[in-house]
């Protein structure tokens, strides 16, 4: 593994698989995903996306663990982006549906790819973007 590091605020990543769960009596929807890693060599990622009525500030925490190549995100979107994403993604694409999410600090990744952290680390998600083919 090579020691020249690079630094990324950006994640880019490729949806594997979606589904939207309703839970308790009160049905209240979850979108889950898992996703492959675009720009880290690797590792996935489990997202999970909260529809919220009162959304005042958007918010969204990505924990990556030392010893286990797998990420997760978790954040709330106001209910009618969370429609929209719902829908979209459960259509057939003709290609991965990509997610890109920009994080308040910076990663450190080998020229190879590879994550390089010492330990548990949490960041903040700043934005997102997804990409949808059309058909």
């Amino acid at each position: 593994m090579s020691t020249d590091l690079q630094q990324i605020r950006t994640i880019h990543m490729t949806v594997q698989t979606a589904e939207k769960r309703l839970l308790g009596y009160k049905a209240e929807a979850e979108l889950n995903l898992s996703c492959t890693l675009v720009n880290i060599a690797r590792g996935n990622c489990t997202v999970s996306i909260y529809p919220v009525a009162d959304f005042t500030t958007p918010s969204g925490k990505l924990e990556i663990e030392v010893r286990r190549p797998v990420m997760n995100l978790a954040f709330n979107l106001q209910q009618t982006p969370f429609d929209r994403l719902t829908e979209a993604l459960s259509y057939h694409q003709p290609r991965p549906v990509d997610l890109m999410i920009l994080l308040d600090n910076v990663l450190q990744v080998t020229i190879d790819g590879d994550l390089f952290i010492q330990e548990k680390e949490i960041h903040e998600v700043r934005d997102l973007s997804w990409r949808i083919p059309l058909s």
